[in-house]
């Protein structure tokens, strides 16, 4: 269910405020899959209340200008974050989904599965292969997988 605009009576924005506003928006929809592009747009919104002038919360916002569902938009910030925490590496995971199973990780389980896909593949572009073997080899599951849970590798070894 979509919600209803709202006219918010919270503090007014300033011009610049809508500037921002109207830019962010138009950062998400042009971005085409570019996840890191609508995670970092979709924060400046949240952080900011750039929402505030027509609702009353950053979920209604989401869901009524874009049609996403809360855990949407945020997957989006949540992926964006995390790939901007390894791009010191060199190259940052190159779907959402992958983004979102590497900020699951804890920080150091993060930065060093992601050196090891890196790795295993040469420094080209990592494979989601690469990069769940290397979630398993540091951590010990695959990724999104509960601790306890195994692979069918492991599975199979035993």
């Amino acid at each position: 269910m979509k919600a209803d605009v709202q006219i918010v009576t919270a503090a007014p924005m300033t011009a610049r405020e809508v500037t921002e506003l109207n830019q962010s928006e138009r950062h998400i929809r042009e971005a085409e899959g570019g996840y890191v592009i609508i995670g970092v747009a979709l924060k400046n919104i949240q952080t900011k209340h750039l929402y505030r002038a027509a609702y009353r919360s950053f979920e209604a916002y989401c869901e009524r200008v874009f049609e996403w569902s809360r855990s949407t938009a945020y997957e989006y910030i949540q992926a964006a974050t995390a790939a901007e925490s390894v791009r010191s590496f060199g190259q940052i995971p190159r779907s959402k989904e992958m983004a979102v199973q590497l900020a699951g990780l804890k920080e150091d389980e993060r930065k060093s599965a992601w050196e090891k896909a890196i790795d295993s593949v040469g420094g080209k572009t990592v494979t989601r292969a690469a990069w769940e073997k290397a979630v398993e080899d540091t951590i010990g599951r695959p990724p999104g997988a509960l601790p306890g849970e195994c692979s069918q590798d492991m599975l199979d070894a035993i």
